[in-house]
Parts: C-alpha cells; sequence; structure tokens
C-alpha cells in the first residue's frame, strides 16, 4: 500500500469526457461521458489511459488502452482530436517533455527562466521557452518547447524542430532577435592541401551519386502512402435561388416551390431543383481545419454571369402563368447550400455518409483561387491524415523542370468508386511554365473534380494546389497555385 500511496502522489490525473463532473470537459456525441485519463508524472512523464469509452481513444492513429505521449503524439478521442499539450499547459501541469534527437551532443536552454543559459528578461518570453541544440553532425537544431507567443524563423512559427541554416533570423514571440550563431559558431574550416584534395574527391564521388539518386526524394508510390489520407472528396450542393421582396417564391405562390432553387443546363435550359458538384480538399490541422480551391465552394465568375440568364427564365415562366408583377419583383441569387467531405478510402452510399463543413474563410483576392473549411465537429475524421504546411516548399525554391505530384479525385465518383471504397487519383508531371506570384504551370495530367488538390515534390512536402487547366483542349498545359500566397492566406486566417 505505501508503494501505491507514493504512486500516486507523483501522478497528477486530469479526467476527460462528456459528464460536467470531468476537469476537462467535451461536449462532443462522440466522446463518452468518462473517456480518458491524462497522468502527467513528476519525471515529466505523461500517460493516456482510456477509460472503458465506447468510441475508443486513439494515439497516432492506434487504438490504445494506456499509453505514453511523446512532444508529437496526437490524440483522438473517438474521431474527435484533443489539444492535449494545451489541455496540460492550462491546467497547471508541467509543459509537455521534448524528445530531443539522439545525435544531439549539447543544449542550451533559452527562456526568462533564472537557469536559462541563453536569458531573455522580457513578459512575452516564456520561463522555458526554447532550446537551442547542436548535432553531432555540427548542424543548430532550434525546438520550441510549446511557448506561449511561439519562437520564429524567417518570420514563421515554428511548429516542429528546425535545423537553422547560415543567416536564419531567429526570434522570440516574433520580436526579441536571437543572435544564435554568436552561441555556436560555424565550424572551422581545414587547409590542408591533402585534406582538401581527398575532401574534394570525395565530394566529386557523392555528386555523381546525388546524380543518379537525388537525397532525400522519394518514389510517388511512397508519397502517395504518406498523404493519401490527408485529401477528401468535397461535395457542393448548391442552387439558383428566387426570392420576391427576401422571401422564398413559394411563399408568393401558395407554397408552389418548383421555383425556388432552380439550375440551368449547358445550353440554356432551366430545370427545378438542385446542382450537385464536387473538388478535392486536403486537411491542413487537427480541429479538422482544410483548403480547397474559393470556385469549388462559392460562386464562381462564369455562375455569377448566369444568373441574370435565370432570373429572366424564371420571369418567363411567372409571365406565361399571369404573374407578371411578381415576374417584375423576383430576385435571383446562386446559393450554396451545404458542403460535405467523404474522405479516402472509405465507402458511401448516400448523402447521409458527408462529413458536414462550414466554410470559414475564402480569399477576398481575385487571384488568389482559395478556401478554407472546417467539419462541423472541428476535429479530424478518425483515419484522416493532415499536411503540415511548416514543412511546405517556398515558392522561390521552385524551378521549371521540378518533379512534382497531386493527389485528389478527377471525374469525382466516376473514376474515384471502386470495390475498395472511394480511392484517390495520383497523378505526376513537372513544372512547366512560371506565371507570376500566385501561380506556376505544370503538365500534371487532371479533370474536373480534382480542383483544390494538394501538390507535392519528391521530398512529400507540400508544394502548392491545383487550381485549373485547359480541359478539353489539352492535358499539357495545366496551373497550380503557388505554396507561399497559401500560406499567408492561413496566417492570416489563423
Amino acid at each position: 500500500m505505501g508503494v501505491v500511496t507514493r504512486y500516486c502522489a507523483l501522478m497528477r490525473a486530469l479526467k476527460i469526457g462528456r459528464n460536467p463532473g470531468n476537469d476537462v470537459v467535451i461536449s462532443n456525441p462522440v466522446v463518452s461521458s468518462s473517456h480518458a485519463i491524462i497522468t502527467v508524472a513528476d519525471t515529466g512523464e505523461i500517460y493516456i489511459e482510456d477509460t472503458g469509452s465506447k468510441n475508443g481513444t486513439f494515439v497516432d492513429g492506434a487504438r490504445i488502452k494506456k499509453a505514453r505521449l511523446s512532444a508529437s503524439s496526437t490524440v483522438l478521442l473517438g474521431n474527435h482530436a484533443i489539444d492535449w499539450k494545451r489541455i496540460i499547459q492550462t491546467s497547471g501541469q508541467p509543459r509537455p517533455p521534448i524528445d530531443f534527437p539522439k545525435n544531439v551532443v549539447d543544449k542550451k536552454l533559452i527562456g526568462r527562466n533564472a537557469l536559462s543559459q541563453i536569458r531573455f528578461s522580457f513578459d512575452d518570453v516564456s520561463d522555458k521557452h526554447a532550446w537551442l541544440c547542436k548535432c553531432a553532425d555540427g548542424s543548430i537544431l532550434l525546438i520550441d518547447n510549446n511557448s506561449t507567443n511561439g519562437t520564429y524563423v524567417n518570420g514563421r512559427k515554428l511548429s516542429s524542430p528546425c535545423t537553422l541554416r547560415k543567416g536564419d533570423i531567429v526570434s522570440l514571440a516574433n520580436r526579441h532577435p536571437l543572435h544564435w550563431e554568436a552561441v555556436y559558431p560555424a565550424r572551422p574550416v581545414f587547409k590542408h592541401r591533402i585534406l582538401i584534395a581527398a575532401m574534394a574527391a570525395s565530394m566529386a564521388l557523392i555528386a555523381g551519386i546525388l546524380i543518379l539518386s537525388p537525397w532525400g526524394e522519394k518514389d510517388w508510390s511512397d508519397v502517395y502512402a504518406e498523404h493519401k489520407h490527408d485529401v477528401v472528396l468535397v461535395y457542393v450542393k448548391s442552387a439558383y435561388a428566387a426570392t420576391v421582396q427576401g422571401r422564398p417564391l413559394s411563399s408568393w405562390l401558395n407554397g408552389y416551390n418548383q421555383l425556388d432553387y432552380c439550375s440551368i443546363d449547358a445550353d440554356g435550359s432551366l430545370s427545378s431543383g438542385i446542382m450537385r458538384s464536387s473538388g478535392t480538399g486536403f486537411f491542413i490541422s487537427p480541429d479538422g481545419k482544410l483548403l480547397t480551391n474559393r470556385h469549388v465552394v462559392s460562386c464562381s465568375s462564369e455562375e455569377k454571369k448566369k444568373t441574370e440568364t435565370v432570373k429572366r427564365a424564371i420571369q418567363g415562366v411567372l409571365i406565361q402563368n399571369d404573374f407578371s408583377r411578381l415576374a417584375a419583383n423576383v430576385e435571383v441569387s446562386y446559393v450554396i447550400l451545404s458542403v460535405g467531405i467523404v474522405q479516402n478510402d472509405t465507402f458511401i452510399d448516400s448523402e447521409n455518409d458527408l462529413i458536414p463543413c462550414t466554410v470559414l474563410r475564402i480569399s477576398d483576392d481575385e487571384d488568389l483561387d482559395v478556401a478554407l473549411l472546417q467539419t462541423n465537429t472541428k476535429s479530424i475524421p478518425a483515419g484522416s491524415t493532415y499536411i503540415d504546411l511548416s514543412k511546405a516548399v517556398p515558392s522561390d525554391k521552385l524551378v521549371l523542370g521540378d518533379k512534382i505530384c497531386t493527389i485528389g479525385f478527377p471525374m469525382s465518383f466516376v473514376i474515384g468508386q471502386t470495390s475498395a471504397g472511394l480511392e484517390a487519383n495520383n497523378q505526376s508531371g513537372e513544372i512547366t511554365q512560371e506565371r507570376g506570384v500566385y501561380q506556376y504551370g505544370h503538365n500534371i495530367t487532371i479533370h474536373q473534380g480534382a480542383s483544390g488538390s494538394p501538390v507535392y515534390d519528391k521530398k512529400g512536402r507540400f508544394a502548392g494546389i491545383i487550381v485549373s487547366g485547359f480541359l478539353g483542349i489539352s492535358q499539357g498545359y495545366n496551373h497550380a497555385i503557388h505554396p507561399t500566397p497559401v500560406l499567408s492566406f492561413v496566417e492570416k486566417t489563423y
């Protein structure tokens, strides 16, 4: 009994569930009344234990009974993602431990703490803000210690350890410069002729190897396996809505609702009912946020042009039925009725299987065709993954001839629906044209439904979004949005 009592004293427990009596209350039907417990030992080790929940607790995609959490662990309660690090911080518990790489040979604590080797006396710098590490190979690693106001490299907030390069600008809370190169000077350059000759020969050999097999590059099959669960099919229901003085047209026609929602065919024929369209989207965060094209989930310029055509057609129907006064006052607008998504590698039998989403923000820049969505549960569905945008390729690093691929749903269910469920399509090509700040040209084969598909480089890093092409004319001249303006859009939204 003495051992058990001591063990309990060393542990701090946080009960999580839907019941108001829990330390952390989550009002989501997939979360059980008493779902899980997070415990933090005085040693800094953190564990999560499922307490017999109905929908399970998942750590890094695997269902667990009890598991130790590392700094990079992701946790789902059912399909509801939780920010366990923030839960610990806001509950007055110690910050999650840092998983230092094994090759770290020296490290210095940065922060306001009196024991910090690199000390900053500013209120917006955390007590133990970050770690500056030297690795066995001489590289310098910067790790944010779950600080309140963040650690920044070249203006971008760190979300994972960052290997610093000569000239990188580091700041704490995006305000206070860290002169890291003065802490860990660059390695000395040896000038011995024999050594230089040997190094030159070695470099020549390495260069020859790299030409045949570029360092860090992956097969497209590996990129697909890594990212196939980032993507979803985006399913949109829309219509041209007819109103008079802000009320549905049917309220003026004794409930006759055939003209409330209409669609129009390519030949200009008016039809009663709603339209259905699709595109591709991809998750960017564990709280269910995803990106797609603006034109996938909003009124495109082509649809705006058709609004007046639909209005004239409805007016014609009203006049033919002796409702000329209504015809003169009818208004028509294009509306999005609902947006839902379908996960890759899943089956869908009806629209009831869609995961509902809300459009959070649409780019107001005419040249940037991007929109941000979020699942209504504000969580990433179980089985899905998300792109780490902090590892995106900067636009200025993408050049003509670079190999790229995209994962998405061209032709929607026509191609995507298989006997194994809905399967995304992987197409590869290369960058073929410079098109300015927002776009570049490529020769990846695309089709309707591919809009909003993420683009990856040969290292599996985010490299843009498919946006448009010349369908039916040629499949060698298509466009993608550069990654950097996409990142700026996301940062402004957050």
